[in-house]
């Protein structure tokens, strides 16, 4: 390997450390505008997420590429920072219901974290069909989830097989953000909607259970 080579490929630690300072300050900015969006006073772009995050567009362009690569950046890293790594965790527990609902309860928290900026997230990213797969996958995967549940129920004798894949589907309904957003009315506490949908979330294995 010659010289230069190593030069091209060495990558300072300062200067890695300031390129994710850079990104993270980028993506938060970015939740800030969506928040603002969601209530109708803003349209989302590169260039007000720039203004916001205080650097210039090409800045943004160059870190994420389109308005899309960064809203799954803002959308990746809020989840990461509402926990939903907790759902391998839950997965892992022994009694299958209790990870049903430990996954349901993980859910209503991440979208509790912010709903109005994660509403502006999916307004902005309405219009662009390739992030709208971009998220379908990730909502199809909270379906698998429920899917690898409910056959553990089903193996476990607690759950009829003919009633499994409605059982599935209304858990990975409630566990969706339009139903959370829905239940956010009449000043209902976050905790309270919680409690709503893990209600619902039993009601829904009950009405599945073999008699």
């Amino acid at each position: 390997m010659s010289s230069d080579d190593t030069k091209r490929r060495y990558v300072s630690p300062k200067r890695s450390a300031a390129s994710e300072e850079t990104d993270a300050r980028i993506v938060a900015a970015a939740f800030t505008v969506l928040g603002r969006v969601a209530k109708g006073g803003e349209v989302f772009s590169l260039e007000t997420v720039a203004k916001q995050a205080g650097v210039t567009r090409l800045t943004v362009h160059n870190r994420f590429g389109s308005r899309r690569g960064l809203l799954e950046a803002v959308f990746d890293a809020r989840a990461r920072e509402a926990g939903l790594h907790r759902v391998a965790q839950a997965m892992a527990m022994a009694d299958a219901e209790g990870a049903i609902l430990a996954i349901v309860g993980i859910f209503c928290d991440f979208w509790s974290s912010d709903h109005h900026g994660l509403s502006g997230l999916f307004a902005s990213g309405a219009g662009e069909p390739e992030f709208r797969q971009a998220m379908h996958e990730r909502n199809e995967r909270r379906r698998q989830i429920f899917d690898v549940l409910t056959a553990r129920l089903v193996g476990e004798g607690r759950l009829d097989a003919d009633r499994r894949d409605d059982v599935t589907d209304v858990l990975f309904a409630l566990t969706g953000m339009p139903f959370f957003v829905s239940l956010s009315v009449r000043e209902r506490p976050m905790d309270g909607v919680k409690a709503l949908i893990s209600g619902l979330a039993r009601a829904a294995i009950a009405s599945g259970q073999t008699q």
